[in-house]
């Protein structure tokens, strides 16, 4: 008796393998940022290079972070907030990275390193 592949197997198979495939073409098309832009409350309030190696504390109304950029990649290394995931994250250095740490309303994102995509139109 020979055993048949479910056609529901099959999909899943397919589906997953094409899954694998896409993430590993946008894993490998990732591109170094150039600078690391700081927000607070969704406004600007910080850009340094990628390139240079410095320190900065984020101080906003709801508490503290300390950002660090070394060897081209930005993190967090401390926070004063109660769930210090931000700190946790680790450091980013591709375009389109980001940190965000809720509590402070902050968000370190890297930019640059190519084309950066253009926002069209922005959802409310």
């Amino acid at each position: 008796m020979k055993a048949r592949m479910n056609p529901d197997r099959v999909l899943l198979l397919a589906l997953a393998a094409a899954g694998a495939v896409i993430a590993l073409l946008v894993w490998l098309h990732r591109e170094p940022g150039a600078q690391v832009r700081v927000l607070v409350d969704n406004e600007e309030t910080a850009v340094f290079s990628l390139s240079e190696d410095t320190e900065y504390e984020i101080r906003s109304p709801y508490g503290v972070n300390r950002l660090e950029i070394s060897g081209g990649r930005a993190r967090l290394t401390d926070a004063d907030c109660p769930d210090r995931l931000c700190v946790k994250q680790g450091a980013v250095r591709y375009a389109g990275d980001s940190i965000i740490c809720l509590p402070h309303r902050v968000v370190v994102e890297i930019t640059g390193g190519g084309d950066d995509l253009e926002l069209d139109a922005v959802a409310k």
